[in-house]
């Protein structure tokens, strides 16, 4: 998912941008679409899950994750639709991602994120030591590709004013995918970054049972706490349903909740109409990246 940070009551957006390190979120109140099942341990819920966005009362976004089971290994598609605007100014972005995973490890990894940002630069649209907007005015989308090879994860990052870049981690890396059942088996795990193409450090800590509201029901839940070792305030609480599946994810600072839709409202490449002229309302193509491997 992916992730944005708002400025107190005037801080907006979380950090799914945010250059040096930023997953891919910190929005909203977002809903999933349950269906399929969900597996233990390092295997996920199949299933097509669709959230809804929310800064406080207001929609402002949609995130779909879909899992489907591919022989021994699973692919993860994921589509993140976003548009806030505001005294404070405007921000928004669309994302596109893919993933193969096999044997708890991310096999593949395929990522681009187009966005615009105005007035006042929320933390995850920033490039962190300028503070200033990490999209670029001709509207390129960012990049990254992954591929497991020789006991490493080669990861290549390219747009247009940065050009490409490559670099490794650890086999055992991990997406921004809150969805990950993995994540949540160790207390500290590392995340590849959506924007800058790096492994970020995480804490995880469960915080027990805990029963929630949904929409249309109540539902009994284990609930833990998200927090990236580099930014104490980057902190999220998850909660996800008996059978493995996340049913809301919220960041501590900022306003903004995902939380599982009882129903999916919107198509896998579409979300609500437009409202930011500054992006199209469609998802950027994902390509290969020379130098991500074979």
């Amino acid at each position: 998912m992916i992730r944005v940070r708002w400025p107190k009551l005037s801080s907006l957006l979380a950090r799914q941008v945010r250059t040096s390190n930023a997953p891919l979120w910190a929005l909203a109140l977002v809903v999933v679409t349950v269906s399929g099942q969900a597996a233990d341990s390092d295997e996920w819920p199949l299933g097509r899950f669709q959230y809804e966005v929310r800064r406080s009362a207001q929609p402002i976004g949609v995130h779909t994750v879909a899992v489907t089971a591919e022989g021994e290994r699973f692919v993860v598609a994921v589509t993140e639709w976003l548009d806030v605007n505001g005294w404070y100014g405007s921000y928004c972005h669309r994302a596109n991602r893919r993933e193969v995973w096999s044997a708890g490890k991310l096999l593949r990894y395929d990522s681009a994120m187009v966005g615009a940002c105005s007035g006042l630069v929320w933390g995850w649209d920033q490039v962190r030591n300028r503070k200033s907007c990490v999209w670029a005015n001709d509207r390129t989308p960012i990049r990254i590709s992954a591929q497991q090879t020789e006991g490493k994860l080669l990861i290549a990052r390219h747009n247009l004013t940065t050009g490409a870049s490559v670099t490794e981690a650890l086999d055992t890396t991990l997406s921004a995918n809150f969805l990950n059942p993995r994540i949540r088996e160790e207390p500290r795990v590392q995340l590849l970054d959506p924007i800058i193409g790096e492994p970020r450090a995480m804490t995880i800590l469960e915080l027990g049972a805990e029963s929630i509201a949904l929409p249309e029901q109540t539902v009994e839940t284990q609930k833990y706490q998200y927090t990236y070792l580099d930014d104490s305030t980057d902190t999220y609480y998850v909660w996800f349903n008996g059978e493995g599946l996340m049913v809301r994810m919220k960041n501590i600072t900022d306003e903004v909740t995902f939380t599982l839709m009882p129903k999916a409202r919107f198509a896998a490449q579409s979300g609500p109409s437009a409202t930011n002229a500054a992006c199209s309302q469609d998802f950027p193509p994902l390509i290969d990246i020379p130098g991500a491997g074979p």
